[in-house]
């Protein structure tokens, strides 16, 4: 894969917030800090659903608010991560995935996160270029949004404000995945996104968010204030368990890794390609590449092959779901592959006897088939997703949508959460 620098020629004020105080105030030369730059991969199979607009996965919630809240939470977020994240957008772009800072079209910041000079330009060309998505930038819309239309802009259908905000979370999550962390105080990481993993608190989310990616002319002050204000509401407001996702969610909290119940769509179509991509189709989507590696930090199983493995993913989606935090040892302690996970579920859940007497008409959304070296999961009808099983294969294949499996093949048997 190629990595590319997009450089803006200006001058940025940097405000370094650290954790526990307020520091000094810097200028710097963006060419040689490329702190605003947006590095995204070329070639790459992630890029090129961007741009296809394909394997984005859904949208869900009341509001715009909350659909960013619980599209953040499916990237293994935890509620304080999320949090800092939607503080800092709702101060650039009061969630209108369309808003334009000025009054000429590509000459201003543009977007959810108000994305500016090569950064615009790159998803603007990923706007510009889906026939369905171009028209609302050509639009124009950059009036003011509030929570009585669900942050919708005026004259956007719900159906062009998700598909919009869809392109720019999963590309704002691909940029994030490859740029530097420049900002100091707040852990180190290979990339932008490892470091605010690491965020323990609402504030250091918030204040690393702004000082790493977005970076504006806020003072010290109004960060904590404004985007921390923003921040903490949102928090306070789902952190209860209010839509998908609440504080114990991801595998990014300190205790457990366990999740609520209720997103197990949500992180299905994170998780796993949508269509059925053959043998030797290795590539991870977003959403399972970043859960294999906060899995990993945590000493969380994940299989072999770094996740492409059909026990550890079924691993990490029964317990990231939230449909079954303890499966497979809460894939910890005595975590292990498809023998271990066979065991496991002949201990703890209910057998439906072996797939060949399987009626499949009469399996549920998150029933399991295990043999000794292979496991996969029944998902039943899932809007966006191509068939009613998912699955992956050691070293062979990443997380997909299989038309290829059959449920009634021997010598799998069928098991279901009591």
């Amino acid at each position: 894969m190629t990595i590319k620098r997009l450089f803006a020629a200006a001058l940025l004020t940097l405000v370094t917030l650290m954790p526990g105080g307020v520091h000094a105030i810097t200028t710097v030369d963006e060419n040689s800090l490329i702190n605003d730059s947006i590095y995204y991969v070329e070639n790459d199979a992630d890029c090129n659903a961007l741009a296809s607009g394909t394997g984005l996965g859904t949208l869900a919630g009341a509001d715009n608010r909350q659909k960013i809240w619980n599209w953040l939470r499916s990237k293994s977020l935890s509620a304080e991560q999320a949090a800092g994240v939607i503080g800092n957008m709702f101060a650039e772009s009061g969630f209108n995935p369309a808003r334009n800072q000025g009054s000429v079209l590509g000459a201003h910041a543009w977007g959810l996160a108000q994305w500016d000079g090569g950064r615009r330009d790159a998803l603007l060309r990923l706007v510009r270029a889906d026939t369905t998505l171009a028209p609302l930038y050509d639009m124009k819309f950059a009036g003011p949004t509030d929570v009585s239309t669900g942050y919708i802009p005026d004259g956007m259908t719900v159906a062009q404000n998700d598909a919009l905000m869809l392109l720019e979370l999963n590309f704002l999550y691909q940029e994030s995945n490859n740029r530097p962390v420049t900002a100091t105080g707040f852990g180190s990481g290979d990339d932008e996104w490892s470091v605010l993993l690491q965020q323990k608190t609402v504030q250091d989310a918030t204040v690393f968010w702004h000082n790493n990616f977005e970076v504006s002319n806020d003072t010290p002050a109004e960060v904590i204030h404004n985007r921390g204000g923003a921040a903490q509401e949102a928090f306070d407001a789902y952190n209860s368990g209010i839509g998908v996702g609440g504080s114990t969610g991801g595998l990014n909290c300190e205790d457990s890794v366990a999740a609520p119940t209720g997103n197990f769509p949500e992180i299905l179509l994170s998780y796993a390609w949508p269509d059925y991509r053959g043998s030797g189709y290795t590539t991870k989507t977003p959403g399972y590449n970043a859960a294999v590696k906060a899995a990993q930090q945590k000493g969380v199983y994940v299989g072999g092959f770094n996740g492409v493995d059909c026990g550890g993913f079924v691993t990490l989606f029964m317990i990231n779901s939230g449909f079954e935090p303890t499966y497979n040892y809460s894939g910890m302690a005595g975590a292990g592959g498809t023998p271990t996970q066979l065991a496991w579920a002949r201990a703890n859940w209910q057998s439906l006897g072996p797939a060949s007497s399987i009626n499949p008409a009469d399996l549920e959304p998150g029933d399991v088939a295990i043999k000794n070296g292979h496991t996969f999961v029944w998902v039943g009808d899932i809007p966006g997703f191509g068939a009613k099983i998912a699955s992956a294969s050691l070293g062979d294949r990443s997380p997909m949508a299989d038309t290829a499996q059959s449920p009634t093949e021997a010598p799998f048997e069928w098991f279901r959460k009591k």
